[in-house]
């Protein structure tokens, strides 16, 4: 797929100067398979990722995404875990590992960050997750409405019942403090 979206491409790109209909038409078909494309990889990482998850838990596959990200060298992440002794049920593990995919999406293409924590602890029945940047900051009242990432973190954050609390000033990084009721498997 991604090669036939080269081709086409390569064919718009030897005749950019004369734009016709035809030009048009390959491009736009380019980026419906490029947009498929996407797609598919899309489907293809999370359905790896949730075979992680269920089999190894939340833990580990937050472990193998920081894991990768630090081997692009393009931000340094910090990952801890505490009081976490057992699985969690797997609606909660997948949300909250969706949500942590957001974040640093998010920190990746917004905050200019060179550093990340994460931190996920137990304290009785709630569980916390914490991401912490030391990018640029954003102003929340101003992104809310428009943020399409945060929107999604919330929603999932709400599915779950749970409290997202973000603290943010232009210039000062973010923190995002996440508290969710938890249910235990029964092993």
């Amino acid at each position: 797929m991604l090669s036939m979206v080269k081709i086409h491409y390569q064919s718009v790109e030897e005749n950019v100067e004369k734009l016709k209909q035809s030009n048009k038409e390959q491009y736009e078909k380019a980026n419906s398979l490029l947009d498929d494309a996407c797609e598919e990889v899309r489907k293809i990482a999370n359905d790896i990722n949730s075979g992680l998850l269920s089999k190894f838990g939340l833990i580990a596959a937050v472990e193998d995404l920081i894991e990768t990200l630090n081997e692009t060298n393009t931000l340094s992440v910090e990952f801890s875990s505490h009081g976490i002794d057992n699985r969690l049920d797997v609606d909660t593990e997948v949300t909250l590992y969706r949500v942590i995919q957001e974040l640093i999406n998010n920190i990746l293409k917004h905050a200019q960050a060179s550093e990340v924590s994460i931190q996920i602890l137990q304290r009785q029945s709630v569980l916390v997750v914490m991401v912490e940047d030391n990018g640029i900051g954003f102003d929340f009242e101003n992104v809310k409405d428009n943020g399409m990432g945060l929107n999604n973190t919330l929603s999932r954050v709400e599915k779950l019942k749970g409290d997202l609390q973000i603290d943010s000033n232009l210039g000062n990084g973010t923190t995002v403090t996440i508290e969710i009721p938890i249910k235990e498997l029964d092993s």
